[in-house]
């Protein structure tokens, strides 16, 4: 699914709509990446998630874990490095922290490993937007 990102100038750019089955294609085992996943790279783009700040007595963030579900990643095992995208706010803005309801993240993804507190993740996201998601 395709949307339209509005910038201040009015012209719009393409945005793209992702599934977290679409971030499986990286295979983490053994660095395989398929078309599919590959074409997240520097693609702008908008993915629903569960935050994982690193601070439990953050109340805003400019860096945090996105996953497919809440409670991942304060459990161990953490879930595999393809199912975990390392968010980092662009322009110095910072993000509501969420605990317990979805996130709409919209950025730019990059691909390429990073470790963080959690461990590994295979995707980043520059954001320059984070929703909560209401009526959860």
């Amino acid at each position: 699914m395709v949307a339209g990102l509005w910038l201040a100038s009015g012209a719009a750019i393409s945005q793209q709509r992702v599934d977290w089955v679409q971030l499986r294609g990286y295979n983490y085992k053994t660095g395989r990446i398929n078309a599919d996943a590959k074409s997240l790279d520097q693609a702008m783009v908008k993915i629903s998630g569960f935050m994982v700040p690193f601070d439990d007595e953050q109340s805003t963030t400019d860096e945090f874990l996105l996953v497919p579900q809440l409670g991942q990643c304060i459990h161990i095992p953490p879930p595999p490095p393809n199912q975990v995208v390392l968010v980092r706010m662009n322009d110095r803005k910072r993000a509501a922290v969420s605990w317990d309801r979805p996130v709409v993240v919209t950025g730019k993804m990059s691909i390429g490993e990073s470790k963080n507190p959690h461990g590994r993740v295979l995707y980043r996201l520059a954001a320059d937007k984070v929703d909560v998601v209401t009526g959860y």
